[in-house]
């Protein structure tokens, strides 16, 4: 996953410092919150069997659960397959040779077989703007992208490490099964962006009265499955609602090119 892309500024001491840093913490969990609310129940951290499926079929005898000794996992989450069969998605990612380059694999396993039914090995790249809260969950909505293919979704939460820039996050990815196979079909959707603007109010603490407080404008966005088809596939509709009574509300539709839904504008 490649991704492009929070704390605040004090104006009125340190109780107005910290009071903007807890706006603009909430602004970061924009949608984030949602996700939780929306899927936070099932998504857990894989057990001892799901980590060994795992290590068994990547052959990396040290893929273990963090708690354990000369573990090389770096993040994991495990949810409940949306489908009919009693699989369990799962993700993992762990150290290699590259620290920035993180191998992933993301898998649909029979614990009760112990094996991989279906899975993707890839690389989590962690961009240089972007620090990762090392959170990773599964978004299992209704992604119905025909009759009988119904995607899943990885979110990857992050954070700003310069507050004056803004921030996005989480990032959604949707996936497919295909045979033995997971494929990706999207690239990565934003979930939730916030930036700063002036409202307009002199700071007091400013000799000059010229420095205005700092205000968190915050968008929280949606997916739906559109009723009309591109390439074979649904079109996905993104609705962005801002707090910003001025911007209001936006949608943009996504078509599949055969291959992947495009960027978000």
């Amino acid at each position: 996953m490649n991704v492009n892309h929070i704390v605040v500024r004090g104006a009125l001491a340190w109780l107005t410092a910290l009071a903007c840093s807890a706006h603009a913490a909430q602004a970061q969990d924009t949608g984030q919150s949602a996700l939780v609310a929306q899927q936070g129940k099932e998504n857990r951290e894989c057990s001892t069997a799901e980590f060994g499926i795992a290590a068994a079929f990547l052959r990396e005898p040290k893929l273990l659960p963090r708690s354990e000794e000369n573990s090389i996992a770096n993040d994991n989450a495990c949810k409940p397959w949306p489908g009919k069969e009693p699989y369990t998605l799962a993700v993992f990612t762990y150290n290699g040779k590259v620290e920035e380059e993180k191998p992933m694999l993301i898998a649909l396993l029979d614990v009760g077989h112990g094996k991989v039914v279906a899975s993707l090995s890839s690389v989590f790249i962690k961009d240089s703007s972007v620090a990762y809260t090392d959170a990773l969950r599964f978004d299992t909505a209704r992604y119905q992208l025909q009759p009988n293919l119904r995607a899943f979704a990885i979110d990857v939460a992050t954070h700003s490490p310069r507050y004056a820039e803004g921030g996005v996050g989480p990032i959604r990815t949707l996936y497919v099964r295909e045979g033995t196979k997971i494929r990706q079909v999207s690239n990565e959707i934003v979930m939730g962006d916030w930036h700063q603007v002036d409202d307009g109010t002199p700071d007091p603490d400013n000799a000059a009265g010229d420095t205005a407080y700092r205000e968190v404008v915050s968008t929280a966005y949606t997916i739906v499955v559109a009723k009309t088809v591109s390439h074979g596939y649904a079109d996905l509709l993104i609705t962005g609602k801002s707090t910003d009574p001025g911007q209001g509300t936006t949608t943009q539709l996504l078509h599949y090119d055969g291959k992947t839904y495009p960027t978000m504008r």
